[in-house]
């Protein structure tokens, strides 16, 4: 059946499908519980979606209109497949796509996840096994980088992963969302998460915690940017000292040996001038690049 004639919910539990719908969507939300079984062209001219299941029903349209809604199945033999997605700004596209195959077994998954090179921390980008999943669910009491979380649990489960150099989502970026036009205490919930990652890895991956001191330091430079670029930092004092001291304590040479070449770089601009990090962040786009 062609997407177009499928209803939401038939879309969302067609195993073929790429997992490209916001979590108001995948999380079946009881509030929009009437959009399930309507077709995309009925949910065409509805105007009673929050802005995030709007914006959900945008990517799938999207996704509709280019072809390209199925992984290849020869492609989906791992316990996750990922190949990453494209930005979408209103005047530019960039994508975030692997650039060749590859396959990850035990803690080089981990290894790969903390180091953020191949693996992106989302999930909408990626299949995973309905059987692998079981009750796993994403934290509710998270803030934020919920998500991450999910990936994190789930890739410890995983002994197979591939990677495979096509994305099949658009992430379409809202730059007048409230989120990255302002900031507000739930952005601290990130760092919750990253401390979350570290104290689990460090349980069952010891030889791996420089990896995840490494991961960690990144959410923390992206926190303490965002508190420079909004100007906050006086409203939220003692916890933009701490973290600028933190940065400023974490070594050169023990973030290069741990870090993609892209986090490595983000984090000398974050410790040497916040202000030109997120000024390339946010304002060049080079986030995804």
């Amino acid at each position: 059946m062609e997407p177009e004639n499928m209803t939401l919910g038939e879309m969302l539990s067609d195993e073929r499908i790429a997992a490209i719908a916001p979590d108001a969507i995948r999380d079946r939300d009881l509030t929009v519980e009437p959009v399930w079984n309507k077709t995309l062209s009925q949910l065409k001219t509805e105007r009673f979606f929050s802005g995030e299941i709007a914006l959900g029903i945008k990517r799938l349209y999207k996704a509709a209109d280019t072809g390209n809604w199925f992984f290849p199945l020869k492609e989906c033999d791992g316990e996750m497949t990922g190949g990453g997605f494209t930005a979408e700004y209103a005047h530019k596209k960039i994508p975030h796509i692997c650039r060749e195959k590859s396959d990850f077994f035990g803690e080089d998954i981990i290894k790969e996840f903390l180091k953020e090179n191949r693996i992106s921390p989302i999930v909408a980008d990626k299949l995973f096994l309905r059987e692998k999943i079981g009750d796993l669910r994403f934290d509710e009491s998270l803030s934020m980088a919920e998500d991450r979380m999910f990936l994190f649990e789930y890739l410890k489960k995983s002994n197979h992963i591939k990677v495979v150099p096509f994305g099949k989502y658009h992430y379409v970026m809202n730059e007048n969302s409230a989120c990255r036009k302002n900031f507000d205490e739930r952005k601290f919930g990130s760092l919750e998460v990253s401390e979350k990652i570290s104290a689990g890895i460090n349980e069952k991956y010891p030889l791996l915690l420089p990896y995840a001191k490494s991961s960690e330091m990144d959410m923390k430079c992206r926190v303490y940017g965002e508190m420079v670029y909004f100007g906050v930092s006086e409203k939220y004092r003692d916890i933009f000292l701490k973290l600028k001291k933190e940065i400023h304590d974490f070594g050169i040479f023990e973030k290069f040996g741990y870090s993609s070449k892209k986090h490595f770089l983000a984090f000398v601009l974050a410790k040497t001038s916040p202000k030109l990090y997120m000024f390339l962040k946010n304002d060049m786009k080079l986030q995804y690049r």
